[in-house]
């Protein structure tokens, strides 16, 4: 953002460029430590690994949309809200669409199965 003072700026670009080496070191760590140890498993165990992956991701996003912030702008029927919001095509097709590429890379990998219901 322009708006921000120059240092701001290169706060911000700096974090940035230390968050995508995070990401895709631990890509290339998780698929690899996947492709070492899933073949030693049990089909159960690669089972949860799978489903644990795809849950984590929907809990992840469903922080987004806390029952408890409409509540606190004082709106009636958080939950409500919440599930209205949830279930919003137009939410929905954010969620997917910001998620594509690490869905794809664990559908790629076989660290998943299928994709979440985001």
């Amino acid at each position: 953002d322009e708006r921000l003072h120059p240092l701001a700026q290169h706060i911000n670009q700096y974090h940035h460029n230390d968050e995508s080496r995070h990401l895709a070191f631990g890509r290339e760590l998780s698929k690899k430590l996947f492709e070492q140890w899933a073949p030693t498993w049990k089909p159960e165990t690669v089972a949860g690994v799978q489903s644990y992956l795809a849950n984590y991701m929907v809990s992840t996003w469903r922080e987004y949309y806390n029952p408890a912030v409409y509540a606190d702008a004082g709106l009636d029927n958080g939950y409500a809200l919440y599930q209205k919001a949830w279930d919003a095509p137009v939410c929905r097709a954010h969620r997917q669409a910001v998620s594509k590429s690490c869905i794809d890379y664990f559908l790629e990998n076989r660290m998943m199965t299928e994709a979440p219901a985001l």
